[in-house]
């Protein structure tokens, strides 16, 4: 747990998160930003710039201090400590929730029962219509999606529903790294509107999924030597000669490889950086090497992985599609039931 906290942030991966742990003492931000150890000075610009628009400055203030802006090391150990010990006040409770967010993972089940087909340019307008009662969310929905502050940062003048526009036109056209944070699908737009954004709208996630539900996938149909391969009990210790009939077994499928990651506990530092690794351009080659990397882990450290634990880990990060057809195929079911 302890190398969870103490492992270091990143900007494009943990702003959301940072900035929804933000949120709830922005009052207090200049404070919070001292304490993270930023200059007085670049606090009194970002009132100077900002007023009383104090969810701007603790955007800001995220983005700075992810940056690497301020003296305390970006961590989730390092903010905890400063909420619950060095800030006024007593926060001690606030602090602990905070910590809590380093280990968000998963997604609602509601999101897995919503279309996953990429969405293009052509799919603007009606992703707009879709959004426009949370317009005034328009950079936090960006932030979520994925879309670098600096793009939206030119875009927060006048109408929120400009702003919104804009920030559609920047996700659809994939402005932004789609490998880390998926491509655009009515699915993604569900998670981030329902669970992923700090001012999250169930209900409209849940409207939102009502009218594109996913069109039920039909039984698998796996090439001849593949299909006894797939046979496998659901305790079957799973070894890199079973690899390729996943692969095939999983082809053409949206996958949040980095949810499955933490699904399976892999840390954050080692699925990092498996999209440093040369010759990987494509979210099906970071699944393959995220799934060779959890083969290679040693027990008794880390325990045998098994088929069951795969199918475990799909549907806890909202392939639940793909972990049914897994555990249909090899007739069980994981002791949580799929639904």
């Amino acid at each position: 747990m302890n190398n969870v906290l103490e492992s270091p942030l990143d900007l494009k991966v943990d702003l959301f998160r940072v900035r929804c742990a933000f949120l709830p003492i922005s009052s207090k931000w200049a404070e919070l930003a001292l304490c993270l150890g930023l200059d007085y000075s670049w606090i009194e610009e970002m009132k100077a710039k900002h007023g009383r628009a104090v969810d701007k400055c603790v955007t800001e203030l995220a983005v700075k201090w992810l940056r690497g802006g301020g003296r305390r090391r970006p961590s989730w150990e390092q903010l905890v400590k400063v909420i619950g010990a060095e800030m006024g006040g007593n926060n001690c409770a606030y602090a602990e929730k905070v910590a809590s967010y380093a280990f968000l993972e998963g997604v609602p089940e509601l999101c897995s029962k919503v279309d996953e087909k990429p969405l293009g340019m052509s799919s603007a307008s009606e992703v707009q219509r879709a959004l426009e009662q949370v317009a005034h969310n328009w950079m936090e929905l960006g932030i979520c999606f994925g879309i670098s502050y600096d793009l939206m940062e030119p875009l927060g003048q006048g109408d929120p529903q400009r702003s919104l526009a804009a920030v559609v036109q920047l996700w659809l056209g994939e402005r932004y790294d789609s490998a880390a944070f998926g491509r655009p699908s009515w699915r993604k737009l569900v998670e981030v509107v329902g669970w992923r954004c700090g001012a999250c709208n169930p209900s409209l996630a849940e409207s939102i999924a009502k009218q594109h539900e996913a069109t039920p996938i039909a039984s698998p149909t796996c090439q001849p030597n593949h299909q006894e391969q797939l046979q496998m009990d659901k305790k079957h210790k799973l070894t890199p000669n079973d690899l390729e009939a996943i692969f095939d077994f999983v082809e053409g499928a949206h996958l949040h490889w980095k949810d499955i990651g933490r699904q399976l506990k892999m840390g954050h530092t080692e699925t990092s950086s498996i999209v440093t690794t040369p010759g990987l351009t494509q979210t099906k080659d970071y699944f393959q090497e995220l799934l060779h990397r959890w083969l290679k882990r040693a027990p008794p450290i880390h325990p045998f992985p098994t088929t069951e634990d795969l199918a475990d880990a799909l549907r806890g990060a909202g392939s639940e599609n793909i972990a049914y057809k897994l555990a249909k195929h090899n007739d069980f079911m994981s002791s949580a039931r799929i639904i």
